[in-house]
């Protein structure tokens, strides 16, 4: 009989922020608002992990001037989009909305995580750090 045992889990919560406009290709600025991954760090736009399983979802939230305006996100890892695409679009006529992307990944080594703006329709979009959030879920 083998005994696996319980993984160690560690969380960090994070925020946006972005001066400006939003644009296609813009990156998100990232806030600490709590951090409990070990080893882990936080460049304005990346966020370095170490070694591990995650679980990681980012919910944009931001403001736009259009009703029709619309907009999509990726998760980048070490450069490549990863996981599903998270999007505002006019579907519900509101100006403000949220949905989220989400990916996992094992990885033996450190990883480099952005948060990128793979379309965004051109508006005045901006970014409202109340409806926004990075959750990231270590296990090890």
């Amino acid at each position: 009989m083998t005994y696996i045992g319980n993984p160690t889990i560690e969380l960090g919560l994070f925020n946006f922020t972005h001066s400006g406009n939003l644009a296609t290709n813009d990156y998100l600025t990232l806030n600490t608002l709590e951090n409990n991954i070990s080893s882990s760090s936080v460049t304005s736009q990346t966020l370095n992990l170490p070694a591990g399983s995650y679980l990681i979802q980012a919910c944009v939230g931001a403001n736009r001037t259009a009703i029709t305006d619309e907009m999509s996100w990726r998760i980048e890892k070490d450069g490549t989009l990863t996981g599903s695409t998270g999007s505002m679009d006019d579907s519900t006529n509101a100006r403000q909305g949220v949905d989220i992307t989400v990916c996992e990944y094992d990885d033996s080594t450190t990883s480099a995580i952005k948060i990128k703006i793979t379309s965004c329709t051109a508006s005045a979009w901006t970014i409202d750090q109340d409806w926004g959030y990075l959750l990231v879920i270590r296990s090890f």
